[in-house]
């Protein structure tokens, strides 16, 4: 897992793979920002930094800018669908991928089996997460459990919790749910070798959490401003703002609604 590619280098190669006409786009990302936004993470860039007891809104600081000014770049020179980031197409990109019509695509681990059942006609593999001038980046999401405080039959529901995560229980129900493991003890290993060896890429994954993305997290800047920061790398990507006007004024709204710094 040394040898990861940066970002650079994955825009060049989905360059030499359209280039080739192997391919209609050379990459592909989710139009969601918690793909965007590891991208940002590489590069050291966060949208908040602990200010005391609050927080600091710095989305607009120039990693971000330049990291941004990258993606628009890669959108505007063809490589990727650009109507997918600029809002003028709600098209799934995975869709495109399976189709074959997409050499590299950025996306997350629930998409793996649906691609094993769908995928037919050509064969695909995972690769690990690029990196940035400040390493790598994964976020992770989707359910978890917990048992409110105050919660009718709290012990219950604990002793239930202990019970789902024996090793024994918990890789049963990896074995159904063939997801990526919480536990450092159980992963979930398929049977076929190709895909055991790409789960070991995606379950590597979760370590390359970064420590600026779990202080966004905890700053929930959501309940100020959601959709408004997607909508704002829409904007620079269709080419309505700069990059810098654009995280700038989502950055400006942001400490204005949350009465934080900037």
């Amino acid at each position: 897992m040394d040898d990861r590619w940066t970002m650079d280098e994955v825009y060049e190669a989905a360059k030499k793979l359209q280039d080739s006409g192997a391919v209609k786009y050379g990459m592909a990302m989710d139009a969601s920002r918690a793909r965007y936004d590891n991208l940002m993470y590489m590069n050291g860039g966060s949208l908040v930094e602990k200010d005391g007891d609050s927080f600091k809104v710095v989305a607009d600081s120039q990693q971000n800018i330049d990291t941004l000014q990258a993606f628009v770049d890669a959108n505007n020179s063809g490589i990727m669908p650009k109507a997918i980031w600029a809002g003028g197409s709600s098209d799934n990109p995975g869709d495109y991928f399976k189709n074959g019509d997409v050499g590299i695509y950025f996306s997350g681990s629930w998409n793996y089996n649906p691609f094993v059942q769908d995928i037919t006609s050509f064969k695909f593999g995972v690769m690990p997460s690029p990196v940035g001038s400040a390493g790598g980046s994964a976020i992770l999401g989707g359910a978890g459990l917990a048992v409110p405080t105050n919660a009718k039959n709290k012990d219950l529901a604990i002793e239930f919790l202990k019970w789902f995560y024996t090793d024994k229980n918990f890789a049963d129900y990896l074995a159904l749910d063939k997801g990526l493991s919480s536990l450092k003890s159980v992963t979930y290993e398929p049977a076929d070798p190709d895909q055991a060896a790409d789960y070991k890429v995606l379950q590597a994954e979760v370590g390359q959490t970064t420590d600026a993305f779990a202080i966004d997290e905890s700053s929930e800047w959501r309940n100020y401003y959601d959709n408004e920061y997607r909508d704002a790398l829409k904007q620079a990507v269709n080419g309505d703002l700069t990059p810098s006007d654009a995280l700038t004024e989502f950055a400006t709204a942001l400490a204005d609604k949350a009465g934080w710094a900037h």
